[in-house]
C-alpha cells in the first residue's frame, strides 16, 4: 500500500526543529490515481503525519480541526509540519512513462499536474528526478565494448579517453583535474535523449510548474554498481543543491509570514 514515511536527518532541537525527507511511495507511476492525488495534496499542506497510507491516514489535530470547518481558529499550517519544497521521482525505465510522454492517454499527468499546482500555489518549488539513468543508458548503448564494476557500460570512445596523452599530463584526466575529478557525467551518452525527456516532462506537467532545468538526471546504486562512483556522487550533489536553495528561499520568503517552527523538510512524491 501507499505510504507516506519521514527520513529523520537530525534529531529534533530544544526548539522542535528537526530535518527530515518525508516520502510518499507511490510503487510506480502507472498507480498514480486521484487518490493518491489528494494524499499528495495532504502531504503538501503538512497535514500528514509519517506514517500514514490512503487507507489511513494520521493527521495533524489542528488539521482535523480545519477539516470540520474551524480553520479560522488555527493556523493552516507550520513551517515546522509542512514541506519546503516537492520533488517527484520518475523511472525513466518505466513504459508506462515512456507512454505517456509520448503522448499516450495517461490521466497520471493530470494527477501530477494538480500536485504541482497545488505546490506552486503555497510557494514550494518543483523538481523531478529521473533515475535509473544509468540503465537506460546501457540498454541505448549496443555496442558497449567495456564495463565498469562500479558503473554502467562504457563504449570504445570512451575507453580511448581514458588513456595517457601528453596533453593531460599523462594522467588520463583534462588539463587541470584533480586525479580524482569523475571522468564522466551521469547519461553523458545520451544527453540528447535526456535533454528532451526533460523537455517533454515538463511541457506534460506545465513548464510554468515544472521548468526543465528542474529536472535532474541521476544514477542509482545497485547490486552492480555499489562502489563509490564520482558520477553518481555529482549528480546527487547537484540535485540536493538546488533543492536546498529553493527550500532556504522559500523559508526566508515566509519568514514574516510564519513566526513558530523552524525546520528543513522536503516532500518526495516516488
Amino acid at each position: 500500500a501507499t505510504a507516506a514515511y519521514a527520513l529523520q536527518t537530525r534529531d529534533p532541537g530544544p526548539d522542535g526543529a528537526r530535518t527530515a525527507i518525508f516520502v510518499q511511495d507511490t510503487k510506480g507511476f502507472q498507480f498514480f490515481d486521484d487518490v493518491e492525488r489528494g494524499f499528495a495534496e495532504r502531504l503538501v499542506d503538512g497535514h500528514v503525519k509519517s506514517g500514514s497510507t490512503v487507507e489511513r491516514e494520521h493527521v495533524y489535530f489542528w488539521a482535523m480541526l480545519a477539516r470540520a470547518g474551524l480553520g479560522r481558529f488555527v493556523r493552516r499550517y507550520a513551517l515546522a509540519d509542512s514541506p519546503h519544497a516537492l520533488v517527484l521521482v520518475f523511472d525513466v525505465t518505466l513504459r508506462a512513462f515512456k507512454r505517456a510522454l509520448d503522448g499516450a492517454d495517461a490521466p497520471q499527468l493530470e494527477y501530477y499536474r494538480r500536485v504541482c499546482a497545488h505546490a506552486r500555489a503555497v510557494g514550494l518549488d518543483v523538481f523531478a528526478v529521473l533515475t535509473h539513468v544509468d540503465v537506460y543508458e546501457a540498454r541505448r548503448q549496443p555496442t558497449c565494448t567495456a564495463t565498469d564494476d562500479d558503473g554502467p557500460p562504457r563504449g570504445a570512445d570512451d575507453e580511448k579517453s581514458r588513456r595517457r596523452s601528453p596533453e593531460d599530463g599523462g594522467q588520463g584526466f583534462s588539463a587541470g583535474a584533480p586525479p580524482h575529478a569523475a571522468e564522466r557525467r551521469v547519461g553523458e551518452t545520451v544527453a540528447a535523449d535526456l535533454a528532451s525527456l526533460r523537455q517533454r516532462l515538463s511541457a506534460a506537467v506545465g513548464a510554468d510548474l515544472l521548468p526543465s532545468a528542474h529536472v535532474f538526471p541521476v544514477a542509482n546504486y545497485n547490486i552492480n554498481a555499489n562502489k563509490r562512483d564520482d558520477a553518481r556522487e555529482l549528480a546527487a550533489l547537484e540535485l540536493l543543491s538546488a533543492i536546498v536553495d529553493a527550500a532556504e528561499l522559500y523559508l526566508v520568503n515566509q519568514a514574516g509570514v510564519y513566526q513558530r517552527g523552524s525546520s528543513s523538510s522536503k516532500c518526495v512524491l516516488a
